[in-house]
């Protein structure tokens, strides 16, 4: 995570710089931080999004943190990229939570699985995965359909095409650069 503003607000006190002291490695923050997400869509698929959405957010916090920690101690690539990783499996998995809650909105929910897989495989030559306003935009559309469920398929749609458009994105420009 490189932006300045938003590491302020999920390291304010150098929280994410104290955290190896007590033995949290980035990889167990990232693996903390998958297994938290993954029980918010747990949650979500019985039919408590709002606790859900609780646990998904701090997953993401802890999965931020995971980052944090390897800049400041210099980790190898692989804590980058069981990061990457593991939000990507837990922005997957949201999708089918909310599939299993209705299945009414199964459809829905593929279009955005298969719009999530697609900029991750865009992604795979990129260690930061996502970007601030990729996240922003994914946490905000789901953040919404847990708190008013009844939205998740417009959301999903919405954010599926935005899923592909930014995964287009990626694939022209690596063909550009490469050319």
């Amino acid at each position: 995570m490189q932006h300045t503003s938003l590491r302020k607000l999920i390291d304010p006190a150098g929280i994410a710089g104290g955290l190896p002291s007590f033995g949290a490695s980035p990889a167990v923050l990232a693996g903390v931080g998958l297994l938290t997400g993954l029980a918010g869509s747990i949650l979500i698929a019985v039919q408590h999004p709002v606790a859900g959405l609780a646990a998904l957010l701090l997953g993401w916090l802890l999965l931020g943190w995971s980052g944090l920690v390897a800049a400041r101690i210099g980790a190898s690539g692989l804590a980058a990229q069981l990061r990457v990783a593991f939000e990507f499996i837990v922005y997957a998995s949201i999708p089918f939570a909310f599939a299993l809650a209705e299945p009414g909105r199964a459809l829905a929910a593929g279009f955005l699985t298969f719009g999530i897989a697609s900029l991750a495989a865009s992604s795979a030559k990129e260690s930061q995965g996502l970007h601030v306003v990729e996240h922003g935009i994914a946490r905000v559309a789901f953040a919404a359909a847990c708190l008013w469920p009844n939205t998740f398929s417009i959301a999903a749609y919405v954010l599926g095409v935005l899923c592909f458009l930014a995964a287009g994105l990626r694939i022209a420009r690596l063909t550009v650069s490469s050319s």
